[in-house]
């Protein structure tokens, strides 16, 4: 491991620690004031950006629940009671966008107003297979 790599594990690991004191800090806060309100909820995001980390961060979080979130993204939630911690990529970057048929479906137009009759593809997301631990809520 060269000079760089080192340093960069060491900001990291120092990073991590940090988080970590925080959220000590956060806890004893509250259990210090009992009568102060809790979140409704509280969510950690983490933010990855290739399909090999996929396989690297469910083994790291464990027991997860896999999910596709609007249009746009693919993510391993880790519950904690209210408190969870989510994976997320964009869905493009890890899931394989397969065209299954295709439908027509009626449409507004902007430009004139009015509705037709379009075809357009039908697809789905084929997102990659999780290996252990097993998953909530499908492949």
């Amino acid at each position: 491991m060269g000079t760089a790599e080192v340093v960069k594990v060491q900001e990291a690991s120092k990073e991590h620690k940090e988080f970590v004191s925080s959220l000590r800090e956060l806890a004893d806060f509250y259990e210090a004031r009992p009568e102060l309100q809790v979140p409704h909820e509280v969510c950690v995001n983490l933010w990855y950006q290739t399909p090999e980390e996929a396989q690297i961060v469910a083994r790291l979080l464990g027991k997860v629940r896999k999910e596709v979130l609007g249009d746009s993204f693919f993510l391993l939630r880790r519950q904690f009671g209210p408190l969870r911690v989510e994976a997320i990529w964009n869905r493009d970057q890890v899931c394989e966008r397969v065209v299954v048929g295709q439908e027509t479906v009626e449409e507004r137009v902007p430009a004139t107003f009015t509705t037709q009759k379009v075809t357009r593809d039908k697809v789905e997301w084929r997102c990659p297979k999780i290996t252990a631990p097993r998953l909530e809520g499908g492949e």
